[in-house]
């Protein structure tokens, strides 16, 4: 969202920016954000009113950053206006990869037993795991006294 919010930043900057008398400037400088707005409410936010296919949804909103890298590069900032571009790419990167469930770390299979703070032993004996969680010291567990 904070990205979005930046283009039209940008798009109010751009319009005041314009080589034109200070009332046509302020005119596009309040306009250009709220026709930016507009688009973006109806084509490209997460809940627009128009439902688009994703390929086509991409498409709108990989416009709508080059658009604003474009404006920034009009107003002589083009390295600004790349890296906005490769903002979005990394973000739409991470925000598909969420979408599709990829997980950083794998869930245990589901029949693997695990014991309390000690992870998975359950292919080593019991004597195994009684030395693991008492520092390897031998102990004599012969409770039949």
């Amino acid at each position: 969202m904070l990205l979005e919010l930046t283009v039209l930043a940008i798009g109010a900057r751009w319009g005041w920016a314009l080589d034109a008398p200070a009332a046509a400037r302020l005119l596009t400088a309040v306009a250009v954000p709220l026709l930016l707005a507009g688009l973006w409410g109806v084509l490209g936010s997460p809940r627009a009113r128009v439902a688009l296919r994703p390929p086509v949804k991409r498409a709108f909103q990989a416009g709508w950053f080059v658009l604003g890298g474009g404006m920034l590069a009009l107003l002589g900032q083009p390295w600004f206006g790349v890296w906005l571009v490769a903002a979005w790419v990394a973000v739409a990167i991470l925000l598909r990869r969420e979408a599709r469930g990829v997980r950083r770390h794998p869930r245990p299979a589901r029949n693997a037993r695990r014991w309390p703070d000690t992870g998975s032993f359950a292919h080593l004996g019991s004597g195994a795991r009684l030395r693991y969680l008492h520092g390897n010291a031998p102990m004599n567990l012969d409770t039949s006294m």
